[in-house]
């Protein structure tokens, strides 16, 4: 069973990934922003709570990674 947090993680990053997509079509500014808005925190609250997980699982690696990933974007 995977825990709270992971569930957490993965609906951040489909969330992200969905508003970010919708976000490039939308022809109104602010609701562009508003959906690119909700698409980053998504996206960064997901990757903290992954990087936390690797971190604790001693996978410092892929922590970084992880870590790394979020902070180009």
């Amino acid at each position: 069973m995977r825990s709270t947090s992971e569930t957490v993680a993965a609906i951040g990053l489909a969330v992200g990934g969905a508003l970010g997509m919708a976000g490039t079509f939308v022809t109104s500014d602010a609701l562009r922003e508003t959906l690119w808005t909700i698409d980053g925190v998504g996206v960064v609250v997901a990757a903290a709570l992954l990087t936390m997980k690797y971190q604790r699982l001693g996978n410092d690696l892929v922590a970084a990674g992880v870590f790394t990933g979020a902070s180009r974007r």
